[in-house]
């Protein structure tokens, strides 16, 4: 039996992939299961976009040689610039075309995909990884006819003619099955652990499953309580609903940063409630856009560095604000000293999460049991503004604003604790995965 880890998934695709499947109609014919938007993006087009940034140079696409396969290739076509990566070829394989499709003698490996299948990109990776024949499959269905378990639908096949989509199959000898449930669930960019998921979109109720995994998918593990238990129904009620509308992430990174600057204005003139108010949308907003960026795979480093740019200018611009309107305009006095002193110990805090990474190489806020919960109620924005909510309604802004300071420094304190426990560590026995 085969089964691969994380640590073995190094990515050597082959050149050429072959979507298989396009020609299957679903009921709402005449649109195939592969070409039906699932938030924002159709099967195909993840497809194209996962296959493309992981270095296939090729993806073959087989479909009818009736006028239903010329009217599917203009949708295809029509589908594939926002996805399809440069030095990316896309081929239409009809019958009577093989020429065209055929893998040249040095190109042998082709990956087959479902292409009416959602897919986590981490099943490719696990067959490119693979380097010889093999197709994944999942044993919590054991109903297979040989007995395998289903077929997820990726797997790696030595094809020894034009790739039809007829005469090839996932499925090939039990040696060569890679097991879903076998593979790394840990998402380092996530901070959580997350089965791999594969999901059929051939009818509605499969589009709508397939919608619920990849929204799940975007949600990022660890956070703080309101982040975590408070902000992603909202958060998922509007990146389903901007995803079938142009609206792209930077849009709502910059609506974020109006709403947050919005509040800063607020708070500077004493306005506490209604700067409060837009300061738990501004909140909610920033787990919006990255959500949307990932179902729609329209991340990117600028939106990425832009969005973190915004986020700490208008967080840091509140604080500033509020000592501000707290001290009535007096720069030399205890409300403006202290939100000072609230950004300083926030600069510091980053500082040593870094310094923690780099003694671990892992992050300070999930590498432990206890890290994931202290991150819980750790000292952040969305921790202060629920802080100075509670102030508000008992008419005590300025007393939360100092348990701010407070909450800040014991947070530093912790860090500090764990980095110099962990270079302890590094110093005695040069491991790191006891801290």
């Amino acid at each position: 039996m085969k089964t691969v880890g994380e640590s073995s998934l190094v990515v050597a695709p082959p050149k050429t992939a072959v979507l298989l499947g396009v020609e299957r109609m679903a009921p709402d014919f005449p649109m195939a299961g592969a070409l039906i938007p699932v938030l924002g993006r159709s099967p195909f087009q993840r497809h194209l976009k996962h296959l493309g940034g992981l270095g296939v140079r090729r993806i073959i696409v087989p479909l009818p040689g009736s006028a239903e396969g010329a009217a599917l290739e203009e949708q295809c076509r029509q589908q594939a610039p926002p996805v399809l990566l440069d030095g990316c070829d896309l081929v239409f394989a009809h019958p009577g075309s093989e020429g065209r499709s055929d893998p040249s003698e040095d190109d042998d490996a082709v990956v087959l995909v479902a292409a009416d299948s959602v897919l986590d990109p981490r099943l490719y990776r696990v067959v490119f990884g693979a380097a010889v024949p093999a197709w994944v499959g999942d044993r919590s269905d054991q109903t297979g006819d040989k007995g395998y378990g289903e077929v997820v639908g990726v797997g790696l096949r030595t094809v020894s003619g034009p790739p039809d989509g007829a005469t090839h199959e996932f499925v090939g000898g039990l040696e060569e099955r890679i097991l879903v449930d076998e593979l790394d669930t840990y998402l380092p960019d996530l901070r959580r652990t997350l089965r791999p998921y594969w999901v059929s979109a051939r009818s509605a109720d499969d589009r709508a499953r397939a919608a619920d995994r990849i929204l799940d998918s975007a949600q990022k593990g660890v956070l703080d309580l309101p982040a975590r238990y408070l902000h992603p129904p909202v958060e998922n009620f509007l990146a389903r609903l901007l995803s079938r509308t142009p609206v792209t992430p930077n849009h709502v990174t910059f609506i974020t940063a109006i709403t947050g600057f919005t509040a800063t204005y607020l708070f500077a003139t004493g306005s506490y409630g209604l700067g409060l108010v837009l300061a738990l949308v501004t909140n909610v907003l920033d787990g919006v856009d990255g959500k949307l960026a990932r179902i729609k795979l329209q991340t990117s480093p600028f939106g990425n560095a832009l969005d973190h740019t915004l986020d700490v200018s208008f967080e840091f611009s509140w604080y500033v604000a509020l000592g501000w309107g707290l001290s009535g305009g007096v720069v030399r006095s205890g409300p403006f000293g202290a939100a000072l002193a609230l950004i300083a110990i926030m600069i510091g805090t980053r500082g040593i999460s870094g310094l923690y990474k780099l003694i671990t190489g892992r992050q300070i806020h999930d590498h432990r049991a206890f890290d994931r919960a202290v991150r819980l109620v750790a000292g952040r924005r969305n921790i202060y503004v629920m802080f100075l909510l509670a102030g508000f309604f008992v008419d005590r802004v300025g007393a939360a604003f100092t348990l701010c300071l407070w909450w800040a420094l014991g947070t530093l304190g912790v860090y500090v604790a764990r980095t110099m426990m962990a270079w302890a560590m590094r110093r005695s026995s040069g491991a790191t995965e006891s801290v």
